[in-house]
C-alpha cells in the first residue's frame, strides 16, 4: 500500500520512535506522501539507514538521535525540524517501550513501571510542549499521539504499567486538543491493537495466526495500517477533527 500522492505534500513532520516498527513505517509513509521528515529515536544507526532509504526514494529525511525521556533532547529534535525545514507542521508521538510480560500490579517491578511512564507519558508530554510551541509559530498543525487499546480495556489487569501510561496519553491528547485548537493545531490519538511489530515481531506464524483469529477482521495489524491512519488524521481531509481517540485494532474493541 502506497501513500496517496500529495496527501502531505510540502509538510514538515517529526516522528518519535522512528527507528523501527510503527514509527519506521510511519516515517516512510509520511515521506512517501510528500512530507519532509525528522526521524527521532535513540538508535542513530537505524535512523541513518532509514533516512538513506527515504532519500533514495526521492524523499527528505533528517535523523536526530533522541531520548524522549530527556526534555532537552526532544526540544532539540523540534528545533532541528525548524532549522532544517523552516517550520513544523505535523508530529507523531510514537516512542514507547514494551512491558516485560503479563503481571498483576502487586507483582509488577516498580522500576520498570516508572521507566514505561517516563518513556510514554513524559516523552509524549515533552513532545506536545515543544511541538505545539513550534506549530504556533508555523500558524497551525496536527499531532497524533500513539496510545493502545489496553488503555480502554485493561487487558485482564496483566499489563498495569502499559494500561496506566496509555490511559494518560488519552488524557494528554484531550487536554492538548482543548488548549491548542485556538491556534489551529489539532491533536488526536490512535488506540492501537495487536500489531506485528515490537514484541510480536519475533512471534511465529502459528502465533500470529492464533492472535489474528481473535480479531474480527481476521489478522493482526501491520505498521503500515497505523501509518496510513496517522497520515489521514494529519491531512487536510481531517481538518475539523481534534481531541478524538480512534481505535485501530481490526474491530477487536467493537
Amino acid at each position: 500500500m502506497r501513500a496517496p500522492g500529495g496527501l502531505l505534500e510540502g509538510k514538515v513532520a517529526l516522528v518519535t520512535g522512528a527507528s523501527q516498527g510503527i514509527g519506521e513505517a510511519t516515517a516512510a509513509y509520511f515521506a512517501d506522501a510528500g512530507a519532509s521528515v525528522v526521524l527521532a529515536a535513540r538508535s542513530g544507526d537505524l535512523l541513518a539507514e532509514l533516512a538513506t532509504r527515504i532519500e533514495k526514494d526521492g524523499g527528505a529525511a533528517v535523523p536526530v538521535v533522541t531520548d524522549v525521556t530527556d526534555e532537552a533532547a526532544v526540544a532539540h529534535a523540534v528545533e532541528t525540524a525548524v532549522s532544517r525545514f523552516g517550520r513544523l507542521d505535523l508530529a507523531i508521538n510514537n516512542a514507547g517501550m514494551n512491558p516485560s510480560g503479563p503481571m498483576a500490579v502487586e507483582d509488577y517491578p516498580m522500576a520498570e513501571f516508572r521507566a514505561i511512564v517516563d518513556v510514554k507519558v513524559m516523552g509524549t508530554a515533552y513532545g506536545l510542549k515543544h511541538e505545539i510551541a513550534a506549530m504556533k509559530e508555523s500558524g497551525g498543525g496536527a499531532i497524533v499521539n500513539q496510545t493502545s487499546t489496553v488503555a480502554l480495556r485493561g487487558a485482564g489487569g496483566l499489563y498495569p504499567a502499559a494500561s496506566a501510561s496509555q490511559a494518560a496519553i488519552i488524557g494528554l491528547t484531550k487536554a492538548a486538543a482543548g488548549s491548542a485548537a485556538q491556534f489551529g493545531i489539532r491533536v488526536n490519538a490512535l488506540a492501537i491493537g495487536a500489531i506485528a511489530t515490537g514484541w510480536m515481531a519475533d512471534a511465529t506464524e502459528e502465533q500470529r495466526v492464533a492472535m489474528g483469529a481473535s480479531v474480527p477482521l481476521g489478522r493482526v495489524g501491520e505498521g503500515l495500517d497505523v501509518a496510513a491512519q496517522a497520515a489521514w488524521l494529519c491531512s487536510d481531509h481531517c481538518g475539523w477533527t481534534t481531541g478524538v481517540v480512534i481505535p485501530i485494532d481490526g474491530g477487536a474493541s467493537a
